[in-house]
């Protein structure tokens, strides 16, 4: 074999010999077989941390009543507290909005935040945030916990710039049902977990009119038991309740048996002749038989100083005939809201009395609630733990519970 043969022979040799290692098992550095490393997600900087729930402060008991927790991670709004002791609070908070890397600290940063609504919620352990509903929360203002145990959150979604509409939705046990509503309740009542009434307030001829809608498996039907209906109770059975002001000085009242409404004979109230021009607003109402109702209202006028005092006023139907008891003059208004106590009384919020009252009968008593600052607010929203003595109560900050809590 020539040299020139020769020196081809082997570098063909040399290049099969890489080839069969390469087959062999070395290591392949095609690009298609590569797994490349994803970047670690940077961390978000410190300068404006994520809120988190604060601890439950020490019990601060006074009377039946012993302080929950101050609430400091929102600005919380409702309350209610289900058949099996969960406790929710909806409200509104602030989120951290518009991330952006920071270079120099190689971190996510934020320099703004938004309000939206929050959710809180207590099994009997710890205090928790609750993802709020993905697109009804611009805005939560109330919730309502029906009889059959379910639990229903009302609020606004932002459709665009400037313009919101109304929405619900519902906890499902693991996430939010929602679902648009008709109008904006001014009153909302849940029924069960298909069945929600709403009173929506608007002008008729200069005249503003309470309307009722019935929202049910999907439908909506309008009611008119009532003239003018202001707010609703939910009674046993799944009875509901509607009262609304006729004029100064007359209020209507009537039931719904899931099958018609029977109305009330009207309550007619004595006239406040030293006050110029009087309106007569509802608050509140509550229903533990048809032979126990009560309705808290308010009336208002204005005054020479242009400032609006307000009488508070209670009413009750025994089952066959109203009496009603005319307050003394407060100022400013607040609060209304009334309650079961579950035995035979009811706690109403007492702008004009520490912020809380326990009526027996007409027997009215005045409660201090107890806070760690020394703050109370006149605007106490109350709700109870259906089948219990517990009552739970909320101001714009503080959250309290009656001694039933530990039963």
């Amino acid at each position: 074999m020539s040299g020139s043969r020769r020196s081809v022979a082997l570098i063909v040799s040399l290049l099969l010999c890489a080839c069969s290692d390469a087959s062999a098992g070395a290591p392949s550095t095609s690009p298609t077989s590569t797994t490349m490393a994803k970047p670690a997600p940077l961390p978000p900087c410190d300068d404006l941390p994520p809120m988190e729930p604060d601890d439950p402060l020490p019990t601060n008991r006074v009377d039946d009543w012993r302080h929950i927790r101050t609430i400091t991670d929102g600005r919380p709004d409702d309350v209610a507290v289900l058949r099996d002791g969960t406790v929710w609070v909806v409200g509104l908070g602030d989120v951290l909005v518009k991330p952006y890397v920071d270079k120099d600290r190689g971190c996510l940063a934020t320099n703004d935040t938004e309000t939206r609504g929050r959710v809180w919620r207590h099994d009997g352990g710890t205090w928790q945030l609750v993802a709020p509903p993905r697109t009804c929360s611009d805005v939560l203002s109330e919730v309502e916990a029906a009889e059959d145990g379910s639990l229903w959150v009302f609020g606004l979604r932002e459709v665009k710039e400037g313009e919101d509409e109304p929405c619900a939705a519902r906890w499902n046990g693991r996430g939010w049902a929602e679902r648009t509503l008709p109008s904006e309740p001014d009153f909302a009542l849940a029924v069960s977990d298909t069945e929600l009434w709403t009173i929506h307030h608007r002008y008729v001829k200069d005249e503003l009119l309470g309307q009722i809608t019935q929202l049910v498996k999907g439908k909506a039907l309008t009611h008119k038991p009532v003239p003018n209906a202001d707010v609703l109770a939910g009674g046993p059975g799944g009875a509901v309740w509607v009262a609304g002001a006729r004029g100064n000085y007359r209020v209507q009242v009537a039931q719904w048996d899931r099958r018609r409404w029977q109305r009330l004979p009207d309550l007619a109230l004595p006239p406040l002749r030293e006050y110029t021009e009087p309106w007569l607003e509802l608050d509140s109402m509550v229903a533990t038989a048809p032979d126990d109702v009560w309705v808290v209202a308010h009336m208002t006028w204005n005054a020479e100083d242009e400032s609006e005092p307000n009488r508070q006023i209670l009413a009750h139907w025994n089952g066959s005939a109203w009496s009603s008891r005319v307050g003394k003059e407060i100022l400013p208004w607040g609060g209304g809201e009334i309650v079961s106590d579950g035995n035979d009384g009811f706690w109403l919020a007492d702008p004009d009395e520490g912020g809380l009252a326990h009526m027996t009968g007409w027997h009215r008593e005045p409660v201090t609630l107890p806070t760690t600052d020394g703050h109370r607010d006149t605007n106490v929203k109350l709700s109870q733990r259906p089948g219990s003595r517990e009552v739970w109560a909320l101001d714009e900050e503080n959250l309290w519970s009656t001694n039933g809590a530990d039963e």
